[in-house]
């Protein structure tokens, strides 16, 4: 009777934190990498797991649960670092500039994500796998750019299933709860119902449209001059403490190449945290909706 009691206190304790990380709508993509593993003192153990197929009984069991749960908490549920940016480049893999770009963050020693064409993913696939072996984030864009495919609901999830299952059949790995809708949230080309009917369905499924609050406007025309585009970041930065930057590694944006130094220096020079998509916080979360850069 005493333990069955514990065990229902124990169950309430648990249900109740669990939930109140439910309620950020950030914990539910990633349970099932918790279901299979747990983590203790920041390590990933196989054969145990947050959660139980057995009722704890021990204490060793017990503090075990308790380590797991603030594991969870501290990691998505971090405070904001003073100044936070986000690169985002979409459009690739490219076979050149791509890896011009990669070598530039290699150089910086920061991280960006990139949001992909799942056709230039299968045309390029060793770029890709690159992309993700140098702990990049790999987000879905779309497979084809073609906005045909904002003519339906079905029509644009075709398309991002197919988007979704090229990177994974390249990166050997599930995609995050991200993506960026091709031309943006707020396009008009598509019908404004399919539009709403679009987003309703992703927000259901826990998956977010990620836009910008900065934005390079390298897309302005195939070549845009490097120092216009730095000068586009620079002065859009100004002034904010949390940035989305939106940026192209297509094969026409060499100039885009050209201007990432002196936009990362500028960055790093004002105290900017570099961040990607891979491990978003509910408090990282929370600021994008907020600024209306996710889920518009």
């Amino acid at each position: 009777m005493f333990k069955g009691k514990v065990f229902i206190t124990i169950l309430m304790t648990i249900t109740f934190i669990v939930s109140s990380l439910f309620s950020n709508n950030i914990i539910i993509s990633h349970l099932h990498h918790f279901s299979k593993t747990t983590i203790q003192s920041g390590k990933e153990k196989s054969n145990k797991s947050i959660m139980c197929n057995s009722y704890p009984t021990t204490q060793n069991e017990l503090k075990g649960i308790d380590e797991d749960i603030n594991y969870i908490r501290k990691k998505y549920d971090r405070k904001l670092s003073p100044r936070e940016v986000f690169l985002t480049f979409d459009d690739g893999p490219s076979p050149v500039n791509t890896l011009r770009i990669l070598e530039v963050l290699k150089r910086y020693n920061v991280k960006a994500t990139f949001f992909i064409i799942g056709k230039h993913a299968d045309e390029h696939p060793d770029i890709l796998k690159r992309v993700k072996r140098e702990g990049m984030c790999v987000a879905p864009h779309t497979y084809s750019h073609n906005y045909k495919i904002y003519r339906s609901e079905k029509a644009y999830f075709d398309d991002y299933e197919a988007c979704n299952n090229a990177i994974m059949k390249i990166t050997g790995s599930d995609t995050v709860s991200f993506l960026r809708l091709p031309g943006g949230s707020t396009i008009q080309v598509s019908n404004k119902a399919v539009m709403k009917e679009i987003k309703t369905r992703l927000i259901n499924n826990n998956v977010k449209y990620v836009d910008w609050n900065v934005s390079s406007a390298d897309a302005a025309m195939d070549t845009v001059p490097a120092a216009l585009i730095k000068n586009n970041v620079i002065s859009q930065c100004k002034g904010k403490n949390f940035v989305v930057i939106l940026m192209h590694d297509s094969n026409t944006k060499t100039t885009t190449v050209e201007a990432l130094p002196d936009i990362i220096e500028y960055l790093k020079d004002n105290g900017y945290a570099f961040k990607t998509f891979e491990n978003v916080t509910s408090t990282e979360e929370r600021q994008m909706n907020k600024l209306r850069i996710i889920n518009r």
